[in-house]
């Protein structure tokens, strides 16, 4: 019995040693970003998903998110929309957000009314690569709209 005890407190104690989430969970093996991660997320990312992406992928505007997809939230970006996850942690080329902004699939190009610089696209790519760090908590929210018309 005082073996099993033993084991038991080793298993316990690397447990607690190995970091269970990170900023993608299991998705990116589990590793904390990194403050230079954090940092770019910010300087690069984060500006132009609020002036570029925001209007009609976000959940706080209280209207319907386009495709499913809420870029809002770290949670909203892993799982993505309607065509599927937006992100493939560490993997850029399989990832459908890079797609959609490299205008490479018309029927994804995003913003569908302008090509974003190369330059944009190319740090979305890193960030990709990175493990894409995302200080951002919160759910992805569904709104769910009633028609009072329809109701009545």
């Amino acid at each position: 019995m005082s073996r099993f005890l033993l084991w038991l407190a080793a298993c316990l104690t690397m447990s607690a040693l190995i970091p269970t989430r990170g900023n993608g969970g299991e998705r990116d093996g589990g590793k904390l970003p990194t403050a230079e991660g954090l940092s770019f997320f910010e300087k690069k990312i984060r500006p132009v998903l609020v002036t570029e992406c925001y209007d009609c992928h976000s959940t706080e505007k209280g209207k319907k998110v386009r495709g499913g997809l809420a870029l809002d939230t770290r949670e909203g970006v892993r799982t993505g929309g309607d065509t599927g996850p937006a992100i493939v942690v560490h993997n850029p080329a399989r990832s459908l957000l890079i797609k959609a902004l490299g205008h490479g699939d018309p029927k994804l190009a995003m913003p569908p009314k302008k090509k974003l610089d190369e330059a944009v696209v190319r740090d979305f790519e890193e960030w990709i690569r990175i493990g894409a760090p995302d200080p951002r908590t919160g759910a992805k929210v569904a709104y769910k709209y009633i028609d009072i018309e329809e109701g009545r």
